[in-house]
């Protein structure tokens, strides 16, 4: 870098009269995105598994010393056979988890450290796809920044089993990359390869071999490599989606993953545009992120569903206009971005297809893409140091953000605790809460969570008792709560079903503190081990 003296730097300052220049290393904007990438995700590397990780990685049959690595190809990611109803198939992904638990047993480390690194790789592609984009060294390290950074991947970062987001991401991407560079045999068939491994890392995988497909259809000038690549996308994603459908899917418990499942034609449309209007909002202004949303925090009504549809119509008809405009100018990169941007909103909104989680933050991962590469170059337009302090401004944001966030996800009670103050009335957190308290020996909130979530259950697709559920929570406390809330919770009706409901779901509980947290955390009860719980 250009060294200046100190009087030249003065007579900047006090006069404004002298201009200084200065060169920044071409490295750092590249490479200083990819160091805080990795400082972002080890926030949590000293975390246990937590939530969903326990069945998928630490009760995984096929990872037990019976089962043998062919079995993951054979098995779904919660290491049930294919034959069985299937909840994602990821053999990549599983077959990367068989082998760290082989050699690091019970330790969740290295599996954080492997989110890590491709978090910091996902990082360097975009930093690269930056680049096409702009020769300015300043938006390729916004860019960079601001992906690395973004709040809305604590879910993804946090939650090992939500590794596969990450990992699918950054495989697609590069093979994104590499079709934007000069094609030859070669590198056609690496970046076949890769798109490869993304679709059997994630099922949402095949995005990236379609937004492949686009970008060699937008292209001007169609050599042969370029009709190769078409027809090799075309295909892949083809394979992809074919895969899927010949899977016995099974769609999860109805009323506490999908609000689609209670939803009539018109109601289903108003909810996926309302899942389309929250997607892009968050990754603009990410706020109450938390790992379950939808039912019983949003209800079919149109009161609750018409704000964020609005938002959803108008982000559709941006993505419409400006990819009609992109594919009129044969701009590969912008119509391919916007692939990333919109699918992966669509894919979960329900439009389309029904898949088994109502709204998730981790599927926002590939969408965050394209979301920094816009705000970095728009960031970019603004004149002088201005820019430089608003974009430090947005990352200090970002990351006091995101620092509690990823902390929570360091153990099932922070996550859960953390869950119930930012979205108190999703059945799932009602229910885990309950497992905490029941850890905790709280027996009395344990079981009023539980009365709560068990409600919510009887209740779908209704819209939920939020006012009643607050009012309770506000005046009564311990087992007054609970006796008092049924009644209140059901009226005008008898809380009789309520009750026996309840308390079948309390029989299927042993006293056992082990057993009583297994039941809701994981589906196969370990060996009691532990004192019961005092009555």
């Amino acid at each position: 870098m250009q060294t200046v003296s100190p009087e030249a730097l003065y007579s900047a300052f006090r006069h404004q009269t002298t201009v200084i220049r200065t060169r920044v290393a071409p490295w750092v904007p590249h490479w200083t995105p990819v160091l805080m990438a990795a400082l972002v995700a080890l926030i949590a590397v000293d975390g246990e598994f937590v939530y969903d990780d326990i069945p998928s990685i630490v009760e995984n049959p096929t990872f037990e010393p019976s089962g043998s690595f062919s079995d993951v190809w054979t098995s779904d990611i919660w290491g049930y056979p294919l034959a069985e109803s299937v909840r994602g198939y990821r053999p990549l992904t599983n077959s990367i988890w068989w082998t760290l638990w082989q050699a690091f047993p019970g330790s969740p480390v290295p599996f954080r450290l492997l989110t890590a690194i491709a978090h910091c790789l996902a990082t360097l592609a975009v930093v690269r796809l930056a680049a096409l984009m702009t020769p300015k060294l300043w938006v390729v390290g916004a860019a960079g920044f601001l992906f690395a950074m973004h709040p809305i991947h604590t879910e993804a970062l946090g939650g090992i089993t939500w590794q596969s987001d990450v990992l699918s991401a950054c495989l697609g991407l590069w093979g994104l990359l590499l079709c934007l560079y000069p094609l030859g045999a070669k590198r056609m068939a690496m970046a076949s390869l890769l798109f490869l491994a993304a679709i059997l890392t994630k099922e949402s995988g095949f995005l990236f071999p379609f937004a492949g497909a686009v970008l060699f259809a937008v292209a001007q000038n169609k050599g042969r490599w370029s009709r190769i690549g078409l027809l090799i996308t075309l295909g892949l994603t083809g394979f992809a989606v074919a895969l899927q459908l010949t899977l016995n899917r099974s769609f999860g418990e109805l009323g506490s993953n999908n609000l689609v499942y209670g939803a009539d034609l018109g109601e289903r449309i108003l909810l996926g545009l309302s899942i389309v209007g929250k997607g892009s909002l968050l990754l603009i202004a990410p706020h109450r992120l938390a790992p379950s949303h939808g039912y019983a925090e949003v209800d079919l009504e149109w009161v609750t569903l018409l704000p964020y549809a609005v938002l959803g119509m108008i982000a559709g008809s941006i993505f419409l206009w400006k990819f009609i405009e992109a594919v009129s100018q044969r701009d590969k990169l912008v119509a391919s971005a916007l692939v990333l941007w919109m699918a992966p909103i669509v894919l979960q909104s329900g439009l389309l297809v029904t898949i088994q989680t109502d709204f998730a933050e981790r599927l926002l991962y590939t969408s965050s893409v394209s979301a920094s590469l816009w705000l970095a170059t728009a960031l970019g337009k603004i004149p002088g140091s201005i820019k430089t302090t608003l974009l430090c401004f947005v990352l200090l944001l970002a990351l006091s953000f995101q620092y509690p966030i990823l902390r929570s996800w360091t153990s099932n009670e922070s996550l859960w605790e953390r869950a119930i103050e930012v979205r108190p009335m999703a059945i799932r957190t009602q229910e885990n809460i309950s497992a905490i308290r029941f850890q905790q020996e709280r027996v009395d909130e344990a079981v009023w969570h539980l009365t709560v979530g068990t409600h919510l259950r009887m209740m779908f697709p209704a819209p939920s008792p939020v006012d009643r559920v607050d009012a309770i929570e506000a005046r009564f406390s311990g087992k007054e709560r609970v006796l008092r809330g049924l009644g209140i919770l059901t009226f005008p009706n008898p809380p009789c079903d309520l009750i026996r409901e309840t308390s079948a779901r309390l029989r299927q509980r042993s006293t056992d503190l082990s057993r009583v947290i297994r039941a809701e955390m994981v589906r196969r009860p370990l060996n009691p081990t532990r004192k019961p719980v005092p009555t």
